[in-house]
């Protein structure tokens, strides 16, 4: 879409767009969907196991599991991030759609994804502070910041070659900060279980 507001090919078609996508998502999420009630459906009320009623299982099916307090998280719960991908997929044509309106040069272009972060921004901000967000944080608008900075990054390298150098200093840079995420999280995961304990042994 970047590319049609550039000027430099056609709009991209909405049909053969929505196959590629549905064609990349849905035969694996049903395989796993069908693999995860067959391996799980017998096994409620073991721990770890939580499972959504039956009558919840077409929300599945059509990935909205995520909109509702019950079902979220349960039966094989990495599948919400699922959830996220497919919507954000039906909210891109209208985003495209946007960037073509648009047109103009890269700084106008970047005006579509410095809004979505600001937006998506606030909306976290706003569910922080809210006891329990529950389906709020697993949706779409609490997801837009990292999105939008994929689109953004995609916008400024568009057209451009990134020398061997730079490419190896963004891996770098991209690995380091994996890592830190994991010892970050690892040391709050740590710090929580002492406070645990320390409250146990108090009582």
């Amino acid at each position: 879409w970047v590319a049609a507001a550039l000027g430099e090919r056609v709009r991209p078609g909405l049909g053969g767009y929505l196959r590629r996508r549905g064609a990349r998502v849905l035969p694996a999420y049903y395989l796993a969907l069908g693999g995860s009630i067959a391996l799980l459906w017998g096994a409620s009320g073991t721990p770890g196991v939580r499972l959504p009623s039956a009558g919840e299982l077409p929300l599945f099916a059509v990935f909205a599991q995520n909109y509702f307090d019950h079902p979220l998280m349960t039966l094989n719960p990495p599948m919400w991030t699922l959830v996220i991908e497919v919507s954000f997929y039906l909210v891109l044509p209208a985003l495209g759609a946007l960037a073509i309106a648009l047109r103009g040069g890269r700084a106008r272009q970047a005006l579509v994804p410095v809004v979505l972060i600001a937006f998506g921004v606030w909306w976290n901000r706003h569910i922080s502070t809210i006891p329990d967000p529950g389906p709020l944080a697993k949706v779409l608008p609490a997801m837009l910041p990292y999105f939008a900075l994929g689109m953004l990054a995609a916008l400024l390298v568009h057209g451009r070659r990134i020398p061997r150098g730079w490419s190896v200093v963004l891996l770098a840079a991209g690995a380091a900060a994996v890592g830190l995420d994991a010892l970050w999280h690892a040391d709050e995961a740590t710090r929580g279980s002492h406070a645990l304990e320390l409250r146990i042994w108090r009582d």
